[in-house]
């Protein structure tokens, strides 16, 4: 299981943790929905591709992952990469997110907590882990929106 860990009080950046080592840092945009994964060995940059268009995750330019929504009133994300299809969807009436792979439910990202932006992602080892910063990406992605919409 990895922790996410904000940067800081009022920033959407992460680091993800898991066992007390730090795997790499999330660094999410402020104004646009795309971001950056670093670790030791290099980094990944998360996009969207046009202003509708699927979320990537691309390494030195090739594609890792992409993710689409196709209704923009869910919280449902349908993510492939090379080797699977995936969907992330959101949990009613609870700001976590499930990842299914097929009918099985293979994973989960929470909020520790209702007052914490702090999470635990629990999704399966055998994903690369720019993949798994990347559908941590998309539940912030959710988080944001929300926080965003209940500030107007």
């Amino acid at each position: 299981m990895i922790e996410a860990i904000p940067t800081g009080l009022i920033s959407w950046d992460y680091d993800l943790v898991s066992g007390g080592v730090v795997l790499g840092s999330l660094e999410v945009g402020w104004f646009y929905e795309r971001g950056r994964f670093a670790t030791d060995a290099g980094a990944c940059e998360i996009y969207r591709d046009g202003f509708l268009g699927p979320w990537v995750l691309e390494d030195h330019g090739a594609v890792l992952a992409r993710a689409t929504k196709r209704d923009p009133f869910t919280r449902v994300f349908h993510v492939e990469t090379d080797a699977r299809r995936l969907e992330l969807r959101g949990v009613i009436l609870s700001s976590s997110l499930e990842l299914h792979d097929g009918d099985r439910l293979a994973g989960r990202i929470e909020r520790q907590g209702w007052l914490t932006y702090r999470a635990d992602v629990d999704l399966p080892d055998d994903l690369p882990l720019p993949v798994r910063a990347f559908l941590f990406f998309l539940a912030v992605v959710t988080w944001k929106r929300a926080a965003g919409a209940a500030a107007s």
